[in-house]
């Protein structure tokens, strides 16, 4: 098995990170994920990611600053808690690519 590490224990990880990163953020696109989608963010990125880059793109009306928020907030922290940090940029284009592929990676590695 590739990592042992639960989705719970990953969602706790990242909210840690980017609370520690941009203090206010998580509480801000938290409450944003809720009124749009009725979901938690972290819940959004690991079940329909699709929709976290929707979310981040109607958010800052800037796809840097959404690519940038994904790479440093979301993508890395998971990365670097199951030590596959080596993935980054190809974890990042396909989350903005293709969705699906990203999912089924998740799956892949048992997080989902």
């Amino acid at each position: 098995m590739i990592m042992s590490t639960s989705a719970e224990e990953l969602k706790t990880f990242i909210r840690r990170h980017i609370a520690s990163k941009t203090p206010g953020l998580f509480e801000i696109l938290n409450s944003f994920s809720m009124k749009r989608y009725g979901v938690k963010i972290l819940d959004l990125f690991f079940t329909s990611p699709e929709k976290l880059v929707e979310l981040l793109m109607n958010y800052y009306r800037d796809s840097y600053t959404a690519k940038f928020t994904l790479q440093y907030l979301f993508i890395r922290p998971l990365l670097v808690k199951i030590k596959k940090l080596d993935l980054e940029e190809k974890v990042v284009e396909m989350l903005l690519n293709d969705p699906k592929e990203f999912k089924k990676l998740l799956e892949n590695l048992n997080i989902v």
